[in-house]
């Protein structure tokens, strides 16, 4: 008896479902079966059993109806074919079952079933899947464990306003910035982190300077620490909460509940002094196919603070910590002084690979790479980590030490990436020993050309002298390469030196290996070969340019993947931070009368700052509400776009920006104290 219409229908509808939850399943295993094959120690049963928390029986039902597996794959493979194989396997093989449905269908070979129009229809919606999530990638996922799937979301605020933290004690902008963590959530609520930066030491002054006498500017800018606090949600916690609590117990006295130095001069604004713009920069993260744990949660950073010889740098009209006009020039002493230096990230999206010398690198093996180069072993096993490492390496401006440690692992014609190098790179230690001719020399150009100067150069040449001047610099490297030159053949047998890289290893005098013979392993002295010219050149360049702006620009250039990120360091938090987005959204806020920046992943997140009064009320009087005076810049996702915040310290207003990056048109913003910068890559790559 041939069924009725509506029974028809139902077991369509019915076959329907159960081959498209079969074809589903039959795409995860392509996964699997192909990973089985490639990586038989990893992928076992077992193990794939344990990455997915789960037993048999719920790894079908995840690959029925869930139609998504973790393929775990350890750090030491570094293959980026055999992961493209594991990834691409699952669209091929679906696309494979569509065509043998589609041809089965057109030679009736299914008509015994009398449901051979939908099989065929559960293939096909199937193969787009795959192809949408496995060759487009147009959802988040990843097949390693350091390229964990994320759901994440930056989030933070910055306080102009002294008002913000002297009135209250912080209250009202901690209950701002739980409300955007709220609204951040829905991006994932597993765990999440804040960092901000305070001084080192407060001066004991509690109020501003009111005397009528002219205050003199700071020499340097006062050195500053992060304080990081990151936490992992409960079953029945509210995320929000537990990180306002959490900053509440890293930040605040315990007795008052004020954020330590609310009442400092540090953060008021007074007559020739600085004045510190407390921020809050923070991160939550949904990981889906792994734990929420502790390591990978942001704010990431690699390697711990540590001390440097650092010059400190300002805008290019006061630099050196003297006047826009020039007036205090005179007093201008260029001098290094030992800094403490630590960099911070957020990012949500996926960091895979990394060029050097126009070669690309997964980032498994850059991650490997790091922990030689920044002599700190992996702090977590996240592609976002690795982002933070790169910003260690980059951000040298200031100081030698830390700028030939970016040539040589950057720059030299033999420069590559690998986590067993077959030479040891130098140490900290090393570098700092190499870095005090680049110091003593620098020292000789400013007192020559100080003794040279005319009446009319406004006295003493500063530091923007030589690096706004390519002949200056041009002089100082012509010095450097002199004095290291003979350094280098000091350490060396008589003959011609050859580095060891390039395959010519060379006996070390008596009295066993130094600074300069560890350089020589790198670099070649032989006063026919430019080598050491070009990597002493790239060493003062990177001193001179690679600010935190600049140094955000190189990495994005280079980096291929979607970055929504936050960077910030130690040495320019004082006056600074960077935001870009590429792949991934980013939106600033600027609530000009309340003295309040808000920025965010999710637009939602940044107009928390229309619910919130300022304790000490407006800065500009206006009829209308912060509705009508705020503006929202939201970055160019698309085409990559960066975001450099400056707000200026002391008598310093102008951005801080390096030579590289002076062209770019300068916004003010906040009634004029803030300066915003904004770079294009796409714009840029045309330009270049």
């Amino acid at each position: 008896m041939k069924p009725s219409e509506p029974q028809q229908q139902r077991r369509s509808t019915a076959t329907l479902l159960i081959s498209y939850f079969i074809f589903g399943a039959l795409h995860e295993s392509a996964h699997l079966i192909t990973a089985s094959w490639l990586l038989p120690s990893s992928s076992s049963l077992s193990a794939i059993l344990n990455d997915n928390n789960s037993n048999i029986a719920t790894l079908i039902l995840r690959m029925l109806l869930g139609r998504c597996i973790t393929i775990p794959i350890d750090n030491t493979t570094n293959n980026a074919m055999t992961i493209a194989l594991i990834k691409h396997s699952g669209w091929i093989f679906s696309i494979a079952i569509a065509i043998l449905c589609h041809i089965l269908y057109k030679q009736q070979r299914l008509s015994i079933l009398h449901i051979s129009s939908v099989v065929p229809l559960a293939a096909y919606i199937t193969a787009l899947e795959g192809l949408t999530t496995d060759l487009f990638g147009f959802v988040p996922q990843q097949s390693n464990r350091g390229y964990m799937t994320f759901f994440c979301g930056n989030f933070g605020i910055l306080l102009l306003n002294s008002s913000w933290l002297s009135i209250d004690g912080g209250r009202t902008a901690l209950d701002v910035l739980e409300k955007m963590v709220n609204v951040t959530m829905m991006r994932g609520a597993q765990s999440g982190g804040v960092v901000t930066f305070e001084p080192t030491k407060y001066s004991h002054n509690k109020t501003p300077n009111t005397n009528n006498e002219q205050s003199s500017p700071p020499r340097h800018p006062p050195t500053l620490k992060g304080i990081r606090s990151r936490v992992v949600n409960a079953k029945r916690t509210d995320l929000s909460k537990i990180i306002k609590q959490k900053i509440i117990q890293d930040n605040c006295s315990p007795l008052t509940g004020n954020l330590h130095g609310y009442n400092k001069s540090e953060y008021t604004v007074n007559e020739g002094g600085g004045k510190l713009v407390r921020g809050f920069f923070g991160h939550t993260r949904f990981a889906t196919s792994s734990k929420a744990s502790f390591e990978g949660t942001h704010p990431h950073q690699w390697s711990a603070r540590r001390e440097y010889n650092l010059y400190s740098f300002g805008s290019a009209s006061s630099f050196g910590g003297g006047s826009s006009d020039g007036r205090n020039r005179s007093r201008v002493v260029v001098e290094p002084r030992i800094v403490g230096v630590e960099n911070y990230i957020t990012h949500n999206g996926d960091f895979e690979f990394f060029r050097v010398r126009d070669k690309y690198y997964d980032v498994t093996l850059v991650q490997g790479w790091l922990e030689n180069v920044l002599e700190t072993p992996l702090p977590c096993t996240v592609d976002s980590a690795a982002i933070a490492g790169m910003i260690d390496l980059l951000r040298t401006q200031g100081s030698f030490a830390l700028s030939l440690r970016y040539a040589v692992c950057l720059t030299l014609s033999n420069s590559k990436v690998e986590t067993d190098p077959a030479v040891p790179y130098p140490t900290h230690a090393e570098y700092e020993e190499i870095a005090k001719i680049f110091e003593s020399s620098l020292q000789d150009v400013l007192n020559a050309s100080n003794n040279n100067s005319n009446d009319d150069d406004n006295g003493m040449i500063t530091l923007e002298d030589i690096s706004s001047n390519s002949d200056r610099r041009a002089w100082l490297v012509s010095i450097i390469v002199e004095r290291l030159r003979g350094q280098l053949d000091a350490t060396l047998p008589r003959g011609n030196a050859t580095n060891f890289l390039d395959g010519s290893f060379r006996r070390l005098q008596r009295g066993g290996p130094s600074a300069m013979a560890t350089l020589a392993k790198f670099v070649s002295s032989d006063a026919e070969d430019e080598e050491l010219a070009l990597f002493i050149r790239a060493t003062v360049d990177a001193f001179f340019d690679n600010d935190l702006l600049h140094s955000t620009r190189i990495f994005l250039e280079d980096a291929k993947g979607s970055f929504g990120i936050m960077v910030s360091s130690s040495i320019d938090a004082h006056r600074q931070v960077c935001f870009a987005a590429r792949g991934q959204t980013m939106s600033i806020a600027f609530y000009p009368r309340k003295g309040l920046i808000c920025y965010g992943s999710e637009q939602a997140a940044v107009k928390a700052g229309l619910n919130y009064e300022n304790p000490g009320g407006s800065l500009v009087h206006s009829s209308f509400d912060e509705g009508h005076n705020a503006v929202r810049l939201d970055l160019d996702d698309l085409g990559g776009e960066i975001a450099l915040l400056d707000w200026g310290y002391a008598c310093d207003a102008e951005p801080a920006i390096s030579p590289p990056n002076r062209n770019l048109q300068v916004e003010k913003l906040m009634n004029g104290s803030v300066n915003v910068v904004l770079l294009q890559q796409s714009m840029n790559a045309q330009t270049n």
